[in-house]
């Protein structure tokens, strides 16, 4: 992973699913994800962040923008980034996330991570993330529970023997 042009490139560790560059500049370090995150690049994540964070004393954005799916493992690679910047004195802010990924983050939350998003812009433009998209809201029901009615006289029920000690 050498620097080049200003960019450190994982790909080398590139996954079917899924890529991570590093882009630092003068001000902060870029990880832009493509395509999808889950267990499976969980480790190319990972080394995307051990990599920002062996770059200077630059703070850390992750750009959501083109990742088009993520999941738990992805939170977790986020939540231990921030752990190791905290520790080097270094922050960690996300941006490009669509509605749904800002709102699973928040759900998580992560939300004091999430830059803002400029006045009038759709959050939808920023990435079209298919991660909760089947998630479908189920109504709550009513439960009925028919209490048993008492035995009546007469009725069959199972008791105690003739002759039985109480």
């Amino acid at each position: 992973m050498a620097a080049t042009g200003g960019i450190v490139s994982n790909r080398g560790m590139r996954s079917d699913r899924g890529d991570v560059t590093v882009v630092a500049d003068r001000d902060h370090v870029v990880l832009r994800g493509w395509g999808e995150h889950d267990l499976s690049t969980a480790a190319l994540v990972s080394a995307a962040f051990i990599e920002a964070g062996s770059i200077g004393d630059l703070d850390v954005v992750v750009d959501l923008s083109d990742v088009t799916f993520m999941d738990c493992s992805t939170v977790r690679v986020l939540v231990s980034g921030r752990l190791m910047l905290t520790g080097r004195n270094r922050s960690l802010s996300i941006r490009g996330a669509s509605a749904r990924q800002r709102w699973f983050l928040e759900l998580c939350g992560l939300a004091d991570l999430l830059e803002d998003i400029p006045d009038g812009t759709d959050a939808q433009v920023h990435g079209a993330s298919t991660a909760l998209e089947s998630w479908v809201a189920v109504p709550a029901a009513v439960r009925v529970v028919e209490a048993t009615p008492p035995p009546v006289e007469g009725d069959l029920v199972q008791t105690k023997p003739e002759g039985a000690r109480k």
